[in-house]
């Protein structure tokens, strides 16, 4: 075959080796369908002489090309190409595919609820006003301890520490945990009932998967955190919004027939206010009449600002209708993916056979890290840290809306956490308030998109993110937006 017909074409100033472009031009033609199987590739002295490279470099070419199966080589004969393509780029003969391959009734439900746009969107560069909830104070971290924990920690690991652990993750971080929650949050259990899970999500996922049936009817706060919603509705339940005042969940609106409530008690997402005791109590006896199960979701009770903390639920209960989730994405930072859920004596054992099934167990370093890092009292040094950072620009947030904002907004309560809620007039379109916000680098979320029923307008703010000197100037740019 003539060098015309291969119409190959080597550029001498490329930055890509002359190899590499006789390679892909050959390959590309065989894959186009212009070379098919039985062809016959032009003798390598040939070749070489019409594209003026050294013999051998031909050589190495038809080498990878019979390596990979593109060619065949017959003794006395030549180099063939061993393969054809249809014009889809398919090999002659194998079945095209025009769909992809059908999905369980799980799948289709997640491609309902999670768009395609939702998975792969990531974050911009960090804006100048950053109100994001979830943003955290990440400058205050012990940085310098925690790179010489995890470089200790390499330097000591064992065999035992590199081969496959515990569903439930390494005995040390769940000793730690078991301690941190008991000493913070009265939390009653044993390292046995904990298990170390990739930050509070999968922990209300996993338990999602191991209790919901598909038409189950699960109770949620209305508003409420999307994210736990989400799991459960993949897993098939019907969600019951239960509306939230100024005290919580409305434990006498949840509705009979509903297994499971998730709530956030120590401090509401996103509304900020915090269960008094007498809907706690009411909440755990409406569970033991029902035998129904509590998701305590516990996201940042450890970042208490002010007054007398309330016992948690499940120190209240004991734990039998209650699975406490924690994380340390809001002390710490997000990508740790390191979070906890304290189980009912009851789920132990299916939850660790799930475990085993889902991801086998969590990694060991960053555990291991994170168990000394309390162990030695770094998390409740840093903590005390937090608390007083968050305090000050609570405070700074507060009076700021005040002066700025006036009669137009109403901040919600913060004794608890890194987020404020703040009500805006009816009729103000947060989402495009927000929409608008960014594009003045002033990042927040709009209330609204948190309610299942009746939205309400509002802005949800977080601490972490933003400077105390630049809590006016960006609340200046929404009160003159609003």
């Amino acid at each position: 075959m003539a060098r015309s017909d291969l119409l190959l074409r080597l550029e001498r100033h490329s930055a890509v080796p002359l190899r590499d472009q006789l390679y892909f031009q050959l390959r590309e033609a065989i894959v186009a369908g212009r070379l098919r199987r039985g062809d016959r590739l032009p003798p390598t002295r040939q070749l070489a002489a019409e594209l003026s490279v050294a013999r051998l470099t031909v050589v190495d070419v038809y080498d990878q090309l019979l390596a990979e199966g593109y060619a065949q080589a017959r003794q006395g004969a030549g180099t063939f190409v061993a393969i054809s393509f249809t014009e889809g780029g398919a090999p002659d003969g194998a079945a095209t595919q025009t769909a992809p391959p059908r999905l369980s009734r799980w799948g289709e439900r997640l491609a309902e609820l999670v768009p395609a746009g939702e998975v792969t969107r990531t974050e911009a560069n960090k804006p100048r006003y950053d109100f994001r909830p979830g943003v955290g104070a990440w400058e205050q971290i012990a940085w310098a301890r925690w790179r010489r924990l995890s470089a200790a920690l390499w330097n000591e690991a064992g065999a035992g520490d590199l081969w496959y652990g515990d569903p439930f993750g390494p005995l040390a971080l769940r000793r730690a945990v078991a301690g941190w929650v008991a000493r913070g949050r009265a939390v009653r259990c044993t390292p046995d009932q904990i298990a170390i899970t990739s930050g509070a999500q999968q922990a209300v996922s996993l338990l999602a998967r191991l209790v919901v049936d598909p038409g189950d009817v699960v109770a949620v706060e209305d508003p409420g955190y999307r994210r736990a919603q989400l799991s459960f509705r993949v897993e098939g339940a019907r969600l019951a919004p239960v509306p939230v005042d100024g005290q919580g969940l409305r434990v006498g609106s949840l509705p009979p027939d509903a297994r499971i409530v998730h709530v956030t008690p120590s401090h509401q997402y996103p509304l900020g206010v915090t269960l008094p005791i007498d809907r706690r109590l009411a909440l755990l006896a409406w569970a033991r009449e029902r035998d129904a199960l509590i998701v305590e979701d516990d996201y940042d009770g450890e970042l208490h600002l002010e007054g007398h903390r309330l016992e948690s639920l499940q120190g209240l209960d004991g734990g039998s209708h209650v699975a406490y989730v924690g994380t340390l994405s809001k002390a710490l930072f997000p990508s740790l993916r390191l979070g906890f859920v304290v189980l009912p004596p009851g789920l132990v054992e299916p939850f660790r056979r799930l475990r085993f099934a889902h991801d086998r167990q969590p990694p060991w370093h960053e555990a291991a890290v994170l168990a000394r890092f309390i162990e030695e009292g770094e998390l409740e040094r840093h903590v005390h840290r937090l608390r007083r950072l968050y305090r000050d620009r609570r405070d700074a947030l507060f009076r700021a809306i005040d002066r700025i904002f006036g009669d137009r907004a109403r901040v919600g309560p913060c004794e608890t956490g890194g987020h404020v809620a703040v009500r805006l007039p009816p009729g103000v379109d947060d989402v495009a308030l927000c929409t608008k916000a960014a594009e003045r680098e002033v990042a927040v979320s709009p209330l609204s998109t948190y309610y299942l029923t009746a939205p309400q307008p509002g802005l949800v703010m977080g601490l972490g993110g933003v400077d105390a000197q630049l809590i006016r100037p960006g609340i200046e740019i929404l009160a003159e937006l609003l």
